[in-house]
């Protein structure tokens, strides 16, 4: 139709507004979509990171050995062992700083952080689990917590238990099947690698969000051709109302004329 080109001009219909207006009604649950499918990207991200720490805490520590069957004079000096220790202390406290930092950074997603808590688990179960033999706890070879939660050496109680019996304490820490570095490797590599607890998890949500963006991409198109209906419905009354406003003025114009001509012939 020709007179719909001059959209709302015949009528005064303001079809533009109109439409805008309900499109913006419409599209409501799009903008929830998109909302949603930005949490989960974000939350996407956070697994990113999270993965990123955790390997390169695996990277920092995998090379960390020590054979305490070794009985020269440069594997019973306590310098080797402690060395390799604090490579230990170091990456472990670059982990927790990353992890604090990630968690501050998706306060707000409460996947993001039981996945964080999930990762401590581990380690708590590290550290505060006992082990067979003379070496019990983390502690007993003088890895500590100080005061602000950062992960220590108490020097002179690991001199003193290595200078005691260094062939237990290196098996403790560095033996490569059941040392204390060795469970570590083990948490990093369950929590990270293929099908692990954080791979999984990965897997879920983008299997998610590929949904939740076709559901955006469907929901996008289906607005276009709601934009479009609206428009032509709205445009095709505007061309109704201009019609009846036509038709009122003239009927009106004809009523004038009409009392004009009685009112003459009365006079």
């Amino acid at each position: 139709m020709s007179t719909i080109a001059a959209l709302g001009i015949g009528s005064g219909l303001d079809v533009d507004n109109i439409v805008r207006q309900l499109v913006e009604l419409e599209a409501q649950p799009l903008v929830n979509l998109q909302k949603q499918t930005g949490e989960l990207e974000n939350r996407l991200s956070a697994y990113g990171q999270l993965v990123q720490s955790v390997e390169a805490f695996t990277n920092a520590i995998e090379s960390i050995s020590f054979d305490s069957s070794l009985e020269s004079e440069e594997t019973l000096a306590v310098g080797a062992p402690l060395e390799s220790l604090q490579r230990f202390v170091d990456a472990y406290n670059i982990l927790q700083q990353r992890l604090d930092e990630i968690s501050k950074e998706y306060a707000d997603d409460p996947e993001v952080l039981r996945t964080i808590r999930l990762i401590d688990g581990g380690v708590e179960d590290v550290f505060y689990m006992p082990s067979p033999g003379i070496m019990s706890y983390p502690a007993s070879a003088g890895l500590i917590f100080d005061r602000s939660g950062t992960l220590a050496i108490d020097e002179k109680l690991f001199h003193a238990v290595w200078q005691e019996n260094p062939e237990a304490v290196g098996s403790y820490l560095f033996d490569p099947e059941t040392g204390l570095v060795r469970q570590f490797i083990s948490i990093a590599e369950n929590l990270t690698t293929y099908d692990g607890v954080i791979d999984g998890q990965e897997k879920a949500l983008n299997e998610q969000l590929r949904a939740q963006q076709q559901d955006v991409v469907e929901a996008q198109n289906q607005l276009v051709l709601t934009e479009e209906r609206l428009r032509q419905e709205y445009s095709e009354l505007d061309v109704a109302l201009s019609g009846m406003q036509r038709a009122s003025s003239q009927l009106s114009q004809q009523l004038g004329a009409l009392n004009a001509s009685q009112s003459l012939e009365g006079s």
